[in-house]
C-alpha cells in the first residue's frame, strides 16, 4: 500500500473513531434517561455490525471454494470482517443479561432445547465456531502464501456448510424469537441473504476506496466491476425474492398468528420503511446494476453498494425495533445513536485491519 493511500485510510479511521465515540456518548446519555429502551437499541447496533462481518466470512469461504478474479481485491476486506466477527459476537452476548428477553413457550418435548441454559450454550457455541472458522481460514491463507496449494481443501466446503447451518439456528435464537408466537422456515434464509449483501457491499466500497478500478481488466481479461456488480445484483435479487416469497405465502395463508408479525411492522412509520426497502434494496440497484457502463464507474458502483448497506440497516431496524414496545422518539434517537456509534468503531477497526494486509490494491 502506498504512503498516500495509507494516510487516506488513517484519516478515515480517525474520523470514524471520533464519530463513533461521540455517538456513543450521546447514546449513553439517552440510555440514562430511558434505560428500558437500551435492549432494543443494543440488539440493533450489534446486528448491524454483525451482518457485514458474517457476510465477509460467507464470501471468503465461497471464494476459497470457487476461486475467480472477483475476490482478489476484496479479500483484504473479507479478512478484516472475519477477524472482527468473533469479537462482535462477544459484544452481543451481554444481551443475555437484559431482563424481559422474549422466549417462546415450547412444547414439553422441546423444553430442554429452549431452556435458558441451553440457549446460553448455543450462544457460546456460535462464538467458538466463529473463532474456529476464522482461524482455519487464516491458516489456509498462510499455507497458500508459503506455496502449499493443496493443504486443507476441505475448509471451504465444510466451513460453508457448517456456517449456513449455524446461521439458521442463530437467526431463530436471536431475531425470530423476538416474536415468540410467530414462526417462518424462510426467515433465516431472508436474514442470511441480507447478511451476504452487507458483507459484499462493504468489501466493494472498501476496495474502491483503496483505489481499485472497476473498469480495469482482471487476470482473465474481464472488467472487475462487471463481476462485482453482477454479484451485488444477484445477492440483492435473491434477498428480494426470498423476502417477498415469505410475505406472499403468509399473506395467502392469512392466519392471525402469522400475519401479526407483519401487522406490527406496518403500523406507524414502519410502512414507509417497507416502501424505502423496495426502492433502495431492489428497484434502484436493479436498474443501475443492469448497466455495464454503470458497473465500470467507481462512483456508480460504490453508490449502489452504499445504498444497499443503508437499506440493510433499515431492514434490521424494521426487523428488530417493532418487537419492542412502547416505541417513542426517544427510543428512535437512542437506536440511531447507538447504531452510529457501533458502526463508527466497527469501521475504524475494519479499515485498520484491511490496511495492514499487503494485498490491498494500491
Amino acid at each position: 500500500m502506498s504512503v498516500e493511500l495509507s494516510r487516506r485510510f488513517a484519516r478515515v479511521e480517525r474520523f470514524a473513531l471520533w464519530i463513533g465515540a461521540f455517538a456513543l456518548v450521546v447514546a449513553g446519555a439517552l440510555a440514562w434517561l430511558a434505560p428500558s429502551l437500551l435492549a432494543a437499541a443494543w440488539r440493533l447496533a450489534a446486528f448491524v455490525c454483525l451482518a457485514p462481518a458474517l457476510g465477509s466470512l460467507l464470501f471468503l469461504l465461497i471464494h476459497r471454494l470457487t476461486g475467480g478474479q472477483w475476490g482478489a481485491a476484496l479479500t483484504p476486506f473479507f479478512n478484516a470482517g472475519v477477524a472482527l466477527l468473533p469479537w462482535i459476537w462477544l459484544i452481543t452476548l451481554p444481551l443475555l443479561l437484559f431482563p424481559g428477553r422474549a422466549l417462546p413457550q415450547p412444547p414439553e418435548e422441546l423444553h430442554l432445547y429452549t431452556s435458558e441454559g441451553f440457549y446460553l450454550v448455543r450462544a457460546i457455541v456460535y462464538g467458538l465456531v466463529f473463532f474456529a472458522l476464522g482461524g482455519l481460514v487464516r491458516s489456509v491463507q498462510r499455507r497458500r502464501a508459503a506455496g502449499d496449494r493443496v493443504s486443507r481443501r476441505w475448509v471451504a466446503p465444510a466451513g460453508l456448510l457448517a456456517l449456513l447451518f449455524l446461521l439458521h439456528l442463530l437467526a431463530d435464537d436471536w431475531l425470530r424469537v423476538l416474536d415468540p408466537e410467530w414462526h417462518s422456515t424462510a426467515f433465516p434464509l431472508v436474514w442470511m441473504t441480507g447478511v451476504a449483501v452487507a458483507g459484499l457491499a462493504l468489501a466493494i466500497v472498501g476496495a474502491l476506496f483503496a483505489g481499485a478500478v472497476p473498469g480495469a481488466a482482471g487476470h482473465n481479461g474481464r472488467a472487475l466491476g462487471l463481476d462485482w456488480g453482477n454479484l451485488l445484483l444477484a445477492a440483492a435479487m435473491v434477498w428480494t425474492y426470498v423476502a417477498f416469497a415469505q410475505f406472499l405465502i403468509i399473506w395467502a395463508g392469512n392466519l392471525p398468528r402469522e400475519i401479526g408479525w407483519y401487522l406490527r411492522r406496518t403500523e406507524g412509520g414502519w410502512l414507509g420503511v417497507i416502501v424505502a426497502l423496495g426502492l433502495f434494496h431492489f428497484a434502484l440497484p436493479f436498474l443501475f446494476l443492469l448497466s455495464r457502463r454503470f458497473k465500470r464507474w467507481p462512483a456508480g458502483l460504490g453508490g449502489a453498494a452504499l445504498t444497499l448497506l443503508a437499506a440493510q440497516w433499515l431492514f434490521h431496524a424494521w426487523l428488530i425495533l417493532p418487537a419492542f414496545a412502547p416505541w417513542s422518539p426517544l427510543a428512535g434517537a437512542l437506536a440511531v445513536a447507538l447504531s452510529l456509534g457501533a458502526v463508527g468503531l466497527f469501521l475504524n477497526r475494519y479499515l485498520a485491519l484491511a490496511r495492514r494486509t499487503e494485498r490491498v490494491a494500491s
